[in-house]
Parts: C-alpha cells; sequence; structure tokens
C-alpha cells in the first residue's frame, strides 16, 4: 500500500467471491483514489496496470429484498416466512426480486453508474430517481484486474 501512495491511492481491497461456502480472493482490487479524475493506468512492480470504474451492486436489503436500504435498517417483513404468491417485490414481475432481468434492478445499477459518474447521492430512499449533486467531498473508487500476475 505504502508504494502506491505516489500514485494517489488511498485504499486497496481485494474482491472475493462465496465458493461452496467460503470465500475466495478473485484476481480483482478496487482501489480508492484521493483525485477526481480516473487514471489510464497505474504502476506496480514496473507493470502498467490498466484501470476501469467500479460500479458497485445496488443496495438490497435480504430480509424483505427491497432495494435501496439493509437488513440493519429494514421495517418489512422477511421474504421467506411471506405467504403471498412469489413475485419481484421490486418490480410485480415474474422472477426473484434479485433477477438481474428485472427491470428494476438494471435502474438501481443505472444510479449507481450515475452516482460514480457525477458525483451524486440517492436524496431520499423512497424517491429512488431523486439524485442531486453532493457537496461532500467524494471517495473515488476503481477497479484494476491482476490478469499479469495469475498465468
Amino acid at each position: 500500500m505504502e508504494c502506491l501512495k505516489y500514485q494517489n491511492v488511498s485504499a486497496v481491497k481485494r474482491i472475493s467471491i462465496r465458493e461452496d461456502g467460503q470465500y475466495a480472493p478473485t484476481k480483482h482490487f478496487i482501489l480508492s483514489f484521493n483525485v477526481p479524475n480516473l487514471p489510464q493506468s497505474f504502476l506496480i512492480a514496473y507493470i502498467n496496470c490498466p484501470v476501469r470504474p467500479y460500479v458497485p451492486e445496488p443496495l438490497r436489503c435480504y430480509k424483505c429484498e427491497k432495494f435501496g436500504h439493509s437488513v440493519q435498517s429494514c421495517r418489512g417483513h422477511a421474504s421467506n416466512t411471506c405467504e403471498a404468491a412469489p413475485l419481484c417485490v421490486n418490480c410485480k414481475g415474474d422472477h426473484p426480486s434479485y433477477a438481474r432481468s428485472s427491470p428494476r434492478w438494471k435502474d438501481e445499477k443505472e444510479i449507481q453508474a450515475v452516482k460514480l459518474n457525477q458525483n451524486c447521492r440517492r436524496q431520499n430512499s423512497k424517491s429512488w430517481s431523486i439524485l442531486c449533486l453532493s457537496t461532500q467531498t467524494p471517495l473515488y473508487m476503481y477497479i484494476w484486474t491482476e490478469e499479469i500476475f495469475c498465468q
């Protein structure tokens, strides 16, 4: 981490995925920069590594399956105890609430991209389409791939 500070990297986090109940590290890292413009690349161990923006997954509650809040602030009921007919609670479609084919999931993902590209924040969790410019100091997050090290 120390060797990346001169390139304006403020934090590094490795992305992990869950396989068979265990977390496995991937070859991807999330870098946080303390500058507003995305660098095209950065140097590590004399290797020029390309950089691309990281768009996080939409925030979804694992209790009620709705977007915009987490389990800790949920006032809904648990989805596994629901006796209603199965449907997406976000768009009322005939698919699971976590389906990436859901129009609402696509909208939420687009909001995440706009938030990243326009330095916006969600103003109100109930009106998910309202975005306004943030006056706070932004945190810029980008992702790079460790392909060169994984041979």
